[in-house]
């Protein structure tokens, strides 16, 4: 206990230094969640525009699509609105999660759009890459066929697509 009091503020003059920070570090959080509150803001102008309608966070359309990973946790739904765009259904939302503890807790932001296929589109996923030893046997010796042309993104995703085989935990 006493290398805590040994911290405390002894003259005006710390007090004031402590204060200062105390007061940018509450700036900081009021600021972003104004800048926050505000980009939400228009991004349902944005969705209200195009025909889709805000859903409160009870309401039972309400909701995102998200397959949670292992260390991710507080799921938490900021926005969500719901609509026709040229007759297909489509979904916004944005949710954010958290991973790590304690010091090392970071919270994520998604933003996720979604549209109504229709049904003779083959069914479409794209997940994170797998590395050599997490293919299926079939295919450990066979250069995968890049799915698009650019080199990073073949890296980091895997897009699979009709009668792709279906993944561990999938």
């Amino acid at each position: 206990m006493t290398p805590l009091i040994a911290r405390i503020p002894k003259n005006p003059g710390d007090w004031v230094v402590f204060a200062a920070i105390l007061a940018v570090v509450l700036a900081g959080f009021a600021l972003t969640a104004l800048w926050n509150r505000a980009r939400r803001r228009k991004i349902l102008a944005a969705a209200e525009n195009l025909g889709l309608a805000r859903v409160d966070k009870g309401d039972a359309e309400a909701e995102y699509r998200h397959r949670p990973i292992k260390g991710q946790h507080s799921f938490d739904l900021k926005l969500c609105a719901v609509g026709l765009i040229d007759g297909h259904a489509a979904r916004l939302a944005e949710f954010t999660y958290s991973t790590g503890r304690g010091r090392g807790r970071r919270t994520w932001s998604n933003l996720q759009v979604s549209l109504e296929c229709p049904p003779q589109w083959p069914t479409l996923a794209l997940d994170a890459a797998r590395g050599f030893f997490r293919r299926p046997i079939t295919e450990l010796f066979k250069e995968p066929q890049p799915p698009v042309e650019d080199e990073a993104f073949n890296k980091r995703w895997e897009v699979m697509c009709g009668t792709a085989p279906s993944r561990p935990g999938s």
